[in-house]
């Protein structure tokens, strides 16, 4: 094997970390020689002692058809002191020496500092704001929806924890410390290191591994708490496909408008422009949406009423009216169902056709409690939904405990057996030997 890759976990200004561990790569026999847009690739020498320095060139955006005139002078200086280029990207270009006595690429602190500033402030700062702008906003919108109340089938604390959101709090917050952090050293470095570049004294990078290493824990926790989520999985996977496509179509345009010599600006402009079309064309054109939305489209049928066409769904759900002896008919029948390593909730539909609205309506959400923890809240809230209800016969239903109320429009129960909730909304009331097939289906025995 003639090649290594390795993930680079380092600050973009981490000057001091990244020719650490470059020269430790080449005592074990590694010498870089191309920083990719993801990986470091790395090729086999024979293990020696190098000394590795890197410098930055603020206007190179990687778009160039050609190799700038300032980057190539700079090579030419470089080699005549004994430094060759190893690898560069854009905005920084990286050097190795195999004299230790070798003088140092960047002589002047003063001068490599600022260089280095003008790089983070043209872009790196910049992103690094949006991303904390970001976190910020998806913080506020995950509190929204732990507070926010759209009923008991739509909202509340099983709907949350079922799906992918149940991490998405806390990974936001870890993701917005990390980039607060991140800011915060880095201001912190370069008001000690303009300082010290006063004496000529070049100041050392603080250590950003563990930051990046953090970042990216993060990032495999959301993949796969999305992954574990039902409702998400599919489009994670899809969205993901599609990522890959739109980006390696980009990189392929852009090298091609490389090779026939396009302006930088036309390039980077074209190139981010196809990204962002080809992105909205991807799922406005509707293809993620036909992916994503196949299986019920095959669970759906259509009738005729009044000259009008109308949907009814045909999903397979626990309990049917004609599971406790009701007549059958074409009832529209739909179940929602995510799951989430802390809780498995579904929320079942029966309603009649447009032809048929004497027919009763059926609907119920059947929780089941992963997280004891969680189990409480889930029961005081469909308590606090059904109204307060008063204690009722759990030996009816086949439950633990169970709990009535009843108004104008119907009647209400909460069930609890074990870890499994169910919260049913009724308008007659069955009887007792209707409520034990009930139970039964309910909690799947």
């Amino acid at each position: 094997m003639n090649h290594r890759y390795t993930l680079p976990l380092f600050s973009f200004y981490d000057h001091t970390g990244m020719t650490c561990h470059w020269e430790k790569m080449a005592r074990r026999g590694w010498l870089l020689d191309k920083i990719g847009g993801i990986l470091w690739r790395y090729r086999k020498i024979e293990p020696q002692r190098l000394r590795f320095a890197m410098t930055y060139f603020p206007e190179v955006t990687g778009f160039e058809p050609d190799t700038p005139a300032a980057q190539t002078d700079m090579e030419s200086l470089c080699a005549q002191a004994g430094w060759q280029l190893a690898a560069n990207a854009g905005k920084f270009q990286v050097y190795y020496n195999e004299d230790p006595e070798a003088v140092e690429l960047d002589t002047d602190p003063g001068i490599q500092l600022e260089v280095i500033h003008r790089a983070m402030k043209k872009n790196f700062l910049p992103s690094y704001a949006l991303l904390t702008a970001c976190a910020v906003l998806q913080i506020l919108a995950q509190i929204g929806s732990l507070t926010r109340d759209y009923g008991v089938f739509y909202s509340g604390p099983a709907q949350y924890f079922s799906g992918f959101s149940w991490m998405m709090l806390p990974i936001w917050c870890g993701l917005l410390a990390i980039y607060l952090l991140e800011l915060g050293r880095y201001l912190l470095w370069y008001r000690k290191a303009r300082r010290r570049a006063e004496d000529g004294l070049m100041t050392p990078s603080p250590n950003s591994g563990w930051v990046q290493v953090l970042a990216v824990v993060l990032l495999l926790i959301i993949l796969l708490s999305w992954g574990l989520s039902s409702d998400m999985r599919d489009v994670v996977f899809t969205m993901l496909a599609m990522l890959l496509g739109v980006g390696v179509l980009s990189v392929l345009l852009s090298k091609g408008m490389k090779k026939l010599k396009v302006s930088a600006k036309v390039n980077l402009l074209v190139t981010c422009g196809v990204a962002v079309i080809l992105s909205l064309l991807l799922v406005g054109g509707g293809i993620a949406r036909g992916i994503l939305t196949r299986e019920r489209e095959e669970n759906t049928e259509t009738y005729e009423y009044e000259g009008h066409t109308f949907t009814r769904y045909t999903d397979d759900i626990p309990l049917r009216l004609e599971d406790v002896g009701y007549p059958a008919a074409e009832d529209s029948t739909s179940l929602n169902e995510q799951s989430s390593p802390l809780v498995t909730q579904r929320v079942a539909f029966q309603r009649p056709r447009l032809d048929n609205l004497s027919r009763e309506e059926l609907l119920y959400v059947i929780a089941d409690v992963k997280l004891g923890l969680l189990w409480q809240p889930c029961l005081e809230y469909y308590l606090a939904e059904a109204g307060d209800p008063a204690e009722s016969d759990a030996a009816a239903w086949g439950s633990d405990r169970a709990w009535r109320s009843s108004d104008e429009f119907g009647v209400t129960y909460v069930l609890a057996k074990g870890r499994t909730l169910v919260y049913l909304e009724l308008e007659s009331d069955f009887t007792d030997g209707q409520k034990a097939q009930a139970g039964k289906r309910l909690f799947g025995l």
